[in-house]
């Protein structure tokens, strides 16, 4: 398909530069509290479809096996369309080297194109590739509420997002190995984010939509009996991101307009998004008229760094 959503941007490839400044932020240190590191590295599945989340597959851990298992459940099953978006390699832009990337990313990235192949040749579904880039608290203390703490290198990092080296060879490797070009896109998490809370100023005057606390420094949305955070400290926050990613893959935006994109996502991410990529989905689906994604969250691993 290749049809960009004016909401997601092409990945650059570096001999796209003449020189590339590696060094954004000399001084960054990767600041997010959420990764999880228990030893254990389980497979985990879950189907979204008609506003609803339900966990299919748990096996106990990640393993050569897990594409199989994933790829003859989504066989056996009719919720995958032709028009597929997958999105995997979730991961920062390391400020200290913008063409460094951690391990986690490159074995999310891997399974990603696997799965693409698979796809493929056995269903004859062309999938595209999107990557999702974690850009909150990119180069300060995420506990901090300073309003210093502006982000001031998101632009520079996220604006033209050059592949790092290690994800870069691995789309140069799968197109040589199998003779399909793979052409990534990304999006950034905090634009997303800051999206889906210009599209909600308005719809918080809906009491039984959405409740606030701390004199509206903190709103919620109400889905299925439980309240679902999505700005925290005055600022949407990872669930308001997911949810306009969601939006964003299911249709191409326009000031006047929306159109048909996506009609079906398979999401692959670490486990320390789980909670905020399964509830994104939730809001999603309350906040949007009419809107579903049907698909799959697939999670290992447990950091996007």
């Amino acid at each position: 398909m290749s049809k960009v959503s004016s909401q997601f941007k092409r990945c650059h490839f570096s001999n796209e530069f003449s020189e590339i400044k590696t060094k954004i932020h000399p001084e960054y240190i990767f600041s997010c509290l959420k990764g999880i590191n228990d030893g254990c590295n389980p497979f985990i599945i879950y189907r979204t479809i008609n506003g609803g989340i339900e966990e299919i597959h748990h096996s106990d851990s990640f393993d050569d096996s897990s594409l199989n298992k994933l790829v003859e459940l989504i066989l056996s099953e009719s919720v995958i369309t032709d028009k597929l978006l997958v999105a995997g390699a979730h991961t920062v832009v390391d400020l200290s080297n913008r063409l460094d990337i951690g391990e986690e990313p490159i074995v999310s990235l891997e399974f990603s194109l696997k799965l693409i192949e698979a796809l493929r040749s056995k269903a004859n579904i062309n999938a595209d590739f999107m990557i999702p880039l974690n850009d909150f608290f990119m180069e300060h203390d995420p506990t901090t509420t300073s309003g210093s703490a502006d982000n001031r290198y998101r632009q520079e990092a996220v604006v033209d997002y050059i592949l790092p080296t290690k994800a870069e060879d691995l789309v140069i490797k799968h197109l040589k190995e199998t003779g399909v070009e793979i052409k990534p896109f990304y999006c950034s998490e905090k634009g997303m984010a800051d999206r889906f809370n210009r599209y909600i100023k308005n719809k918080k005057k809906n009491s039984e939509l959405f409740t606030c606390s701390d004199n509206g420094s903190n709103w919620y949305m109400n889905v299925h009996g439980q309240k679902i955070a999505v700005t925290e400290n005055y600022k949407p926050n990872c669930v308001a991101g997911n949810a306009a990613t969601e939006r964003a893959t299911r249709y191409n935006i326009t000031p006047n307009k929306q159109f048909d994109h996506y009609t079906s996502r398979i999401g692959i991410y670490p486990r320390c998004s789980m909670r905020n990529v399964l509830n994104g989905y939730l809001v999603a689906c309350q906040a949007y008229d009419n809107f579903d994604m049907p698909g799959y969250f697939v999670f290992f691993g447990g950091s996007c760094a």
